[in-house]
């Protein structure tokens, strides 16, 4: 059950550095020609100074950074604990007989 909160919250913190990916992808390449992607207001709106650049960068990497760890470390999780067919041990479920 924590795992699969883990990975909801992950995939939570996935979706908007994706999607700024995408948007910053199509703004590149003048796809959108002023839609919703558009970039125009970014610098003085956000920053309430011209000479100063925007937070957004930061604040969507740090996003990915933590909901990539989140769902590793929920796969990590539901992976260990759902292993439960016999052999996942190694070495100690091997059975050695002399003749």
């Amino acid at each position: 059950m924590i795992s699969l909160i883990q990975l909801v919250i992950g995939v939570l913190f996935l979706i908007p550095p994706i999607l700024g990916a995408i948007f910053f992808t199509l703004e590149v390449f003048d796809i959108t020609s002023g839609g919703i992607a558009s970039l125009d207001h970014l610098s003085v709106n956000w920053s309430g100074d011209s000479n100063a650049m925007s937070a957004a960068p930061i604040y969507l990497g740090l996003m990915a950074i933590a909901g990539t760890l989140i769902v590793h470390s929920a796969v990590h999780n539901f992976i260990s604990t759902n292993n439960t067919y016999e052999g996942i041990n190694g070495v100690s479920d091997i059975e050695i007989s002399e003749e």
